[in-house]
């Protein structure tokens, strides 16, 4: 998760394995309800993700 408490927006998952997206989900819900990262700024990074996504075709 010091990837997104450095300002990451998106974690991207490049194992060959289908359960490293499982783990990033898990390892970001875990870090929100510790509050080793600030829901704040993760909701920021969602909404950032959010503009994106609309702004595409």
């Amino acid at each position: 998760m010091l990837a997104a408490r450095a300002g990451m927006d998106l974690m991207l998952a490049s194992a060959r394995t289908t359960t490293q997206g499982d783990d990033v989900v898990n390892a970001l819900s875990a870090a929100l309800t510790n509050g080793t990262l600030n829901a704040t700024d993760f909701n920021a990074a969602v909404a950032r993700v959010d503009a994106l996504r609309d702004s595409l075709p």
